[in-house]
């Protein structure tokens, strides 16, 4: 037996049915039910899919760290180290940057191995597997990636336009996918019987570019070429 599961993140079912992507619409498509999900995030769906059952610790760790990011004492805190910071030795700011990253850390950072982490069990271990990163199981958090797209969204919050700030970034996003998808074919006559291809382009790039119709279109029009 082989299988192949292609993981695409952020993929809408109502784009799809929109633009007729036969290739996305196999012989049995539709959508899923994520009503049990108090939170529909990246890390949390995606170790779901690979163990079968909702990750209940994730959850709980969702929940208390966007709580606490949410109150005027994490706030207070994040400007009080910067401020001290810029006035301070280096010897002194260290201790302080990772004070800093202690309180603010995004969660999907905490809970992007969670799975490979704590030894669970999960159907890549049932076969013999072929992946590279997945979230929740052992996602390599690209810190070049976010400091690319922190600075494409201030650019385009003080412009309102796509600038050379954005399209960095939406170069090195597509880049990314085209050496994962390369990696990918290139497995596809050895000898694995399950293959878990993960993809973040669409979840990625509309983050940015969800305004940009033909940008859009453009993006779904690539996955469902691939998956033909």
């Amino acid at each position: 037996m082989k299988v192949i599961v292609i993981g695409i993140d952020g993929l809408e079912y109502e784009h799809v049915i929109k633009y007729r992507l036969q290739n996305l619409m196999l012989a049995q498509y539709g959508k899923t039910d994520l009503s049990d999900f108090n939170l529909v995030v990246t890390p949390l769906i995606w170790s779901s899919f690979l163990t079968g059952e909702i990750n209940r610790y994730m959850i709980g760790t969702f929940v208390k760290s966007y709580k606490f990011r949410s109150t005027f004492l994490w706030s207070m805190a994040r400007i009080l180290i910067k401020k001290a910071k810029s006035s301070l030795p280096a010897f002194i700011r260290k201790p302080l940057d990772k004070l800093q990253i202690k309180i603010t850390t995004n969660p999907m950072r905490k809970t992007s191995s969670y799975l490979k982490n704590h030894n669970v069990r999960t159907i890549l271990e049932e076969f013999k597997s072929w992946y590279i990163t997945i979230p929740g199981y052992n996602h390599e958090w690209d810190t070049y990636s976010s400091l690319l797209m922190t600075r494409a969204v201030e650019e385009f919050t003080r412009t309102g336009k796509f600038g050379k700030a954005c399209m960095e970034y939406e170069k090195y996003t597509i880049n990314d996918y085209l050496q994962r998808k390369k990696m990918f074919l290139n497995t596809l006559k050895e000898d694995y019987q399950f293959w878990f291809f993960y993809t973040d382009l669409i979840d990625a790039l509309l983050h940015l570019f969800i305004s940009d119709k033909l940008r859009v279109m453009r993006y779904y029009y690539e996955v469902d070429r691939f998956v033909g």
